[in-house]
């Protein structure tokens, strides 16, 4: 195995891990009367959260008086948890080692920002994951997008426009979450593959049109 391969598998795993965590804590989301479920507990029951970071989830404990009545946790199994990791892990494998490829490029990035809102959402609630991405998420997206193009096909601008698309997109997914975790990332990550694409297409597109730098390159004859 060359150096090279083997330092791409392990940013490939680092990358599963950190997204895998947010995208099992967007896959399980915190509702929004989290520890406001008393149940039979008798009046004057009081409750408080804490965020959890492994799996990605929070703890509510209700105690009567002094004494811990019972908990509830909201966030992905164990199991699921490593579900993701691997799910994540092999996204940012395909990413690495297929740069010239537009649509897992696109992939990769789009589960960055989900994985962002699944954090955000267990950190502040469903507001912050909604406008998370939008705000804090797109020049992520940007750098990242920007250092999966191969070396001779970078450009600031482009990464740029795709990050802002992501961002609104990402919006949406993270609607689509309320409604069904899973169909909502599953759009999440199948928009940002196909806006990705669609946007190297028209680049090229572009560049190759009569009049355009390229077009008027002079061609070497025989």
């Amino acid at each position: 195995m060359s150096r090279r391969v083997l330092i791409g598998l392990v940013v490939a795993l680092t990358a599963g891990v950190l997204a895998g965590s947010g995208l099992a804590g967007l896959s399980s989301p915190l509702p929004n009367d989290a520890c406001a479920d008393f149940g039979s507990l008798p009046e004057g029951s009081t409750s408080g959260g804490s965020l959890e970071l492994w799996p990605l989830g929070n703890r509510c404990e209700y105690y009567v008086g002094s004494r811990l009545a019972r908990t509830t946790r909201f966030g992905p199994t164990t199991a699921e948890l490593y579900a993701w990791i691997v799910a994540a892990t092999l996204l940012a494998a395909l990413a690495l080692f297929r740069r010239g490829s537009a649509a897992a490029r696109g992939a990769a990035t789009a589960a960055v920002l989900l994985a962002l809102a699944g954090a955000g959402w267990h950190f502040a609630g469903v507001v912050f994951a909604l406008f998370a991405p939008a705000i804090f998420g797109i020049p992520l997206a940007c750098a990242v997008d920007h250092l999966l193009r191969p070396p001779g096909t970078r450009a600031l601008g482009r990464s740029m426009l795709l990050a802002a698309l992501l961002g609104a997109l990402t919006f949406c997914a993270v609607f689509g979450v309320i409604v069904s975790p899973l169909v909502g990332i599953a759009f999440g990550i199948a928009a940002g593959s196909l806006a990705s694409a669609l946007l190297e297409r028209s680049s090229r597109a572009r560049s190759v049109e009569p009049g355009s730098p390229r077009s008027l390159r002079p061609r070497l004859g025989r």
